[in-house]
């Protein structure tokens, strides 16, 4: 009975979680991806997130590769 307690607990946060999607009114879903922020899970919409909001979240490969395309410059006299 525990067991099945404990997994509706689970089940109920998950599900709040993944019903704030929804207050990101002004994103697509498909940028919007799931981050960690202090071991807690987050959305992030990755195409509006500002480096320093990138560099207050949990590091992971996908962070480094956003936070690096945050402080790409581009210069006409580059081509």
């Amino acid at each position: 009975m525990d067991e099945l307690l404990l997994e509706n607990k689970k089940l109920k946060e998950e599900l709040i979680f993944f019903n704030k999607i929804f207050e990101f009114n002004d994103s697509l879903v498909y940028n919007m991806i799931i981050k960690y922020k202090n071991g807690n899970k987050v959305w992030i919409d990755k195409q509006k997130i500002t480096e320093r909001e990138l560099l207050e979240l949990d590091e992971d490969d996908e962070i480094k590769n956003l936070i690096q395309s945050c402080n790409t410059k581009y210069n006409d006299s580059d081509w």
